[in-house]
């Protein structure tokens, strides 16, 4: 694919898109009802066959219970979720609850993962 400058002419360089799956996350308090608000953070382990390896990250946040990553690279990654808990009456704000998982990618299938706190 080429892209195009502002008069419409090609200008030389070529734009590569690269495919990749939808990651949707699904957060339960102890009760079974979605978390209110919280993280995911995913750290790639291992690549697929892009050549990219190790070390690529994400970042996507949660309120209601569910994220939505599109985009996602192949490979095995570890998935971090942590769920926020709001202040108690004392004003006293409770630890997070966090799950650490690794799951795996494959290009073109989308992924759907429960977390159960």
């Amino acid at each position: 694919v080429s892209s195009a400058g502002a008069g419409g002419g090609r200008n030389g360089n070529d734009v590569k898109l690269e495919g990749g799956s939808t990651l949707t996350v699904h957060v339960f308090d102890a009760d079974g009802q979605p978390g209110r608000f919280g993280t995911v953070i995913l750290k790639r382990l291992s690549g697929g066959e892009d050549g990219k390896g190790a070390g690529g990250n994400r970042f996507g946040s949660f309120q209601n219970g569910t994220v939505e990553l599109q985009g996602m690279a192949p490979g095995h990654w570890t998935l971090v979720t942590t769920m926020y808990s709001m202040p108690t009456a004392g004003g006293e704000m409770p630890e997070p609850e966090v799950d650490t998982r690794e799951i795996e990618i494959v290009e073109g299938d989308p992924l759907d993962i429960e977390v159960r706190f």
